[in-house]
């Protein structure tokens, strides 16, 4: 059984972390389903051993680290007020590219973490769940970000996937029919190129 430090101690080693800290190795990574109906690979796996007692099964996956997502404040109030704090994990990008993609926010999905750079990890914001502040006691605390510049960021790319406008399933079924006309003409040789060569 694991060994709790005191409820001041406690406190003391939940306040060390931030938003963006993490810890790596193989954690689990869990989340709801209704076994008649599994969407994922993993749940369609657990789906026979499912237990209903809750209204919903749990499934569970393996990831790289988790990353923690709520606000520095509220990690930093007490466990008693707030016992909770959201978690994402650590997705593995597939190339570099795909890492300094992140970095430039161009996925909204996913956070870059400063220290993690080069290692093509980043957070997945799609896959956020909640665990209670007395497992932050005891993993391995990683720093995400060295420099004020840093965290704001990151707090920026999560609120940023928060507040993203919600668009009609028609104003993006049209944005896709204008993006191919573009990309269309522009692969069209123009009359005035055709007429100066």
């Amino acid at each position: 059984m694991t060994e709790f430090p005191d409820d001041r101690d406690l406190q003391r080693a939940i306040s060390r972390w931030s938003q963006g800290d993490f810890v790596r190795g193989d954690h689990a990574f869990l989340w709801g389903f209704h076994p008649d109906r599994p969407l994922t690979e993993a749940s369609t796996a657990q789906a026979q051993d499912a237990d209903l007692t809750l209204g919903f099964a749990l499934a569970g996956s393996e990831v790289k680290g988790l990353t923690v997502v709520s606000q520095t404040c509220d990690i930093l109030r007490s466990f008693e007020e707030r016992p909770f704090v959201q978690v994402a994990p650590l997705y593995e990008m597939q190339d570099e590219e795909a890492e300094r993609a992140v970095q430039r926010r161009s996925y909204p999905r996913y956070a870059f973490l400063p220290n993690l750079g080069g290692s093509r990890l980043v957070v997945d914001l799609d896959r956020i769940f909640t665990v209670e502040k007395s497992m932050l006691a005891i993993w391995d605390r990683q720093p995400g970000c060295s420099t004020d510049d840093q965290r704001r960021s990151l707090t920026e790319t999560i609120r940023r996937y928060y507040t993203r406008p919600a668009l009609p399933e028609l104003t993006f079924r049209t944005s896709r029919s204008q993006l191919a006309r573009i990309s269309l003409a522009a692969a069209k040789p123009s009359i005035s190129h055709s007429l100066s060569a």
